[in-house]
């Protein structure tokens, strides 16, 4: 699971428990692919791919 925001992009492998900071930028959306592949879209064009391994 994963949360963006203004401030952070987070990502947590504990149902909600605990969460890492993956990156400080603003993001507005998160969309991720049966892979693990996480795709962070947000102002001006910023665009993100996260790989979970």
């Amino acid at each position: 699971m994963n949360a963006v925001g203004p401030s952070g992009s987070e990502v947590t492998f504990t149902g909600g428990r605990s969460w890492r900071t993956f990156d400080d930028g603003s993001f507005d959306t998160v969309s991720c692919t049966r892979d693990l592949s996480c795709w962070a879209a947000g102002e001006q064009g910023r665009v993100a791919r996260l790989t979970l391994r």
